[in-house]
């Protein structure tokens, strides 16, 4: 649903010019439209696309861990923690793009009624994506912090970072064999009941956002 917004926030430029009327009592809207409007939905679907990513890691994680592949949940920690930077940056990115949008002023009460509605739905959503990261950021310190919690030895973690050194056995001088970290907190079901909510939150937008654009065209 939320792909269809970029199409739909983004005006087709006329054939010829409107009159000039239309152009100003619009031009304001229009550029709201183009330069805040469409580039916070466009980030928005980027977030959704990431938080997807995010949370096929977070279940592919506790399936190493529970088959006992601690190298590959390392290595899928990595990818998430790359997956949380990136959803991070767009998420500031979108909030400060609708911060500009609270700042337009436009003289027209009904076309700055539609723009105030529109900019509380976009918010609902970029603060529901960011409840999304919190989740994923939330589960990539965990196995993080679990890995390094793993290792008996900072130092031969770092030199040896696939081996996990067991306990001593008293009296044989031997290592047990060491037990498998925890799985992480199996937040991908969470996740999917909050990305749920937000594509509910998405679903009215086109309908507010049509109306503005029509204005546009």
């Amino acid at each position: 649903m939320f792909a269809l917004l970029l199409a739909v926030a983004i005006p087709a430029m006329p054939t010829a010019p409107p009159p000039i009327i239309i152009t100003t009592k619009t031009s304001v809207l229009c550029n709201a439209v183009r330069s805040i409007v469409a580039p916070a939905i466009a980030g928005m679907i980027a977030q959704d696309q990431m938080i997807d990513r995010g949370r096929d890691l977070v279940q592919d994680m506790l399936n190493m861990h529970l088959s006992g592949a601690d190298n590959w949940v390392e290595l899928d920690n990595m990818r998430l923690s790359n997956v949380v930077d990136g959803v991070a940056q767009n998420n500031i990115k979108v909030h400060r793009l609708l911060d500009r949008l609270a700042k337009v002023s436009l003289k027209d009460p009904v076309e700055a009624t539609e723009l105030s509605s529109l900019r509380s739905r976009l918010l609902d959503i970029a603060d529901e994506q960011a409840e999304s990261l919190n989740l994923l950021s939330g589960t990539a310190d965990t196995e993080a912090l679990s890995e390094l919690q793993g290792f008996a030895n900072p130092m031969a973690a770092m030199l040896q970072p696939d081996v996990r050194p067991g306990p001593v056995t008293e009296g044989t001088g031997t290592q047990e064999k060491p037990e498998s970290s925890p799985p992480p907190p199996d937040a991908s079901h969470e996740l999917a009941a909050k990305q749920s909510v937000t594509g509910r939150e998405e679903s009215p937008i086109v309908a507010l956002v049509r109306p503005i654009v029509e204005q546009c065209r």
